[in-house]
Order: structure tokens, then sequence, then C-alpha cells
């Protein structure tokens, strides 16, 4: 094996001894603690769980949200935005429902 695989390789376990076991930790502490029911508890878990409080909570403004909610996400399109959260058109058409004229 050569330095720089060998260099390459211990720097992969590196990463993952400083940086990534301390949250994988953390996160399965929490779901420990306080007996959550979720099968893959991580960082991207906590992600779409922001973006779908953050639509469900804007109310008659879930649209702009949505449109915030992409470029926050990096997502190309609102529509890809609206999958990833699980968004139903229904839930999306709800929100003109709200609307008082």
């Amino acid at each position: 094996m050569s330095l720089l695989v060998l260099f390459t390789v211990l720097s992969i376990f590196a990463l993952f001894i400083i940086v990534l076991l301390p949250r994988f930790l953390l996160f399965k502490e929490i779901k420990t603690k306080y007996n959550l029911k979720i099968d893959h508890f991580s960082t991207h878990t906590m992600r779409k769980a922001f973006g779908r409080k953050v639509f469900e909570s804007a109310g008659t403004d879930a649209p702009m949200a949505l449109m915030r909610l992409q470029t926050m996400f990096n997502h190309a399109s609102p529509t890809i935005t609206k999958r990833y959260l699980g968004i139903t058109d229904s839930e999306l058409e709800s929100s003109y429902d709200l609307l008082d004229f």
C-alpha cells in the first residue's frame, strides 16, 4: 500500500471519528432519551422536519414558504421541494381556502 493511499484512508477515518461519530452518537442519545419511534434519525431528518413545520405554519403564505424553502434547500424547483417534503396538491390548495375576501 502506497503512502498516499494510507494517508487518504487514515484521513477519512479521522474525519469519521472527529466529525461524524459525535453527531451520530448525539442523535442516538436524543432518540433514546426521548424514546423516539423513528427508524432513521439524523440531521437529514431534522432538515425535513424543519421544512415541513415551516410549510405547515405558513397558512395562507404556504406557496411563498415553499419557494423560500426551495432556495434554502438549494432545490431546482418548488416541485422538487414539494416532493421532498411530501406535500400533496390538496395540502397546497387548502392554503388558498384560508384566504378571506
